[in-house]
């Protein structure tokens, strides 16, 4: 799998932020589509909130990659 440079900068830019105890990070109402629409399932769970934006936590495959960056 080969992520693109706006893939790198996404997940960057959530690992900037802190994630809640149960390792979701928030994500605000501007950079959600970004978000939602850059990073595939197989990186990331993502939850959309009623007030707009959503959280996100990375899968097993999202972390290990994350981890690398």
């Amino acid at each position: 799998m080969s992520l693109s440079k706006q893939q790198i900068d996404v997940l960057r830019l959530i690992q900037r932020s802190k994630p809640d105890d149960d390792g979701w990070y928030r994500v605000r109402k501007v950079i959600w589509p970004l978000v939602y629409t850059t990073l595939s399932d197989d990186l990331i769970e993502a939850d959309a909130l009623d007030e707009g934006g959503g959280r996100v936590r990375f899968t097993q495959r999202g972390q290990a990659v994350a981890d690398y960056l």
